[in-house]
This record gives structure tokens, C-alpha cells and sequence, in this order.
């Protein structure tokens, strides 16, 4: 029995000189570090593969009080479980086929949707000159189709959402 326990006692010895050594404690930080890195890109792309579940969709379309732009409004949710910040729209709305407003890109000043968060925001949008009037009558007769996509990232990659109001 003192011999086994001779043996363990010195197995335990080697055991703890052998972690203390400056080769076992550099691996085991390069390994931990490692894991740490890949959980974190791996939950990231995770995150971009479940971008398509992010749903964005219009809730109301206005003409501005100037008369000079449509003003849209949207509602998104983010059901990842990584921040997405939106940057930029590309909308354009039309009445019958035919352009009611500009196509450009219009700023969203660094929209954050934390995970599971859903938020509402408004997107202006030029109006083609002189169709002021003709805005104001398509929206009050639910006549405006309004397409495009939201632009926006999760960490460093870029993640785009198309959105429209189905019409």
C-alpha cells in the first residue's frame, strides 16, 4: 500500500512540474485562445446563415409636409443573436409601373437591432418633380409599391434584406 501511494505521490510531482513547464502553459493559453476565436466567428457566422430570418417590412407610407419627398416608414426585427446595424436604404416607390421617386441610397445613421430587438424607423425618399400631387392621391388610395433593400452589417460582413410592401 506505501508503495502505491509512494508512486502517486510522485506520479503527482511530475504531474505538476510538467504543467508548470513554459511549453505545457503556452499551449494550453495558444489553445484557449483558439476556441475563444472560433466560438466567436463561428456564433458571427452563424448569425450571417440566419440572416434571411431578419424580416423587414413597410408600415406606412406619407408624403412629406413640403411636398418634396415620400416618407416610409419600416419596421425590423432581428431574430439572430448578433447585433445587426443597418446603414443605408435603397428604396424606390412607383404608381403604375412608372417611378414616383428617386433610386439613390439615403443614410440610416447606424440603425443597431441587438438580437431578438425589433425597432421602427423612417426613410425619406425624393419625390420626382412636379408628382407632388399625384404621391399624395396613390398613397391615399393605397396605390404606392415601394421596393429595394435595407443594407446593414453583423460584425464585418455585409448582410443586405430585400423589402417591399407587396404591391
Amino acid at each position: 500500500m506505501s508503495a502505491l501511494r509512494s508512486r502517486l505521490v510522485s506520479l503527482g510531482s511530475r504531474l505538476r512540474a510538467s504543467l508548470r513547464s513554459p511549453a505545457v502553459v503556452t499551449f494550453v493559453a495558444l489553445f484557449a485562445l483558439t476556441a475563444g476565436l472560433f466560438g466567436a466567428t463561428f456564433q458571427t457566422q452563424l448569425a450571417v446563415a440566419e440572416s434571411d430570418t431578419i424580416e423587414a417590412s413597410l408600415t406606412e407610407l406619407a408624403v412629406s409636409d413640403d411636398g418634396e419627398a415620400l416618407e416610409i416608414t419600416v419596421r425590423a426585427r432581428n431574430p439572430t443573436d448578433k447585433t445587426l446595424t443597418l446603414s443605408s436604404a435603397q428604396l424606390v416607390g412607383r404608381v403604375d409601373g412608372e417611378e414616383l421617386t428617386h433610386y439613390g441610397t439615403r443614410s440610416l445613421s447606424g440603425i443597431e437591432l441587438s438580437p431578438g430587438e425589433a425597432t421602427t424607423f423612417s426613410v425619406s425618399v425624393e419625390l420626382v418633380d412636379g408628382e407632388t400631387e399625384a404621391a399624395r392621391t396613390a398613397v391615399e388610395e393605397g396605390r404606392v409599391s415601394v421596393g429595394g433593400e435595407l443594407v446593414g452589417h453583423i460584425e464585418d460582413v455585409r448582410i443586405t434584406l430585400g423589402v417591399s410592401n407587396g404591391e
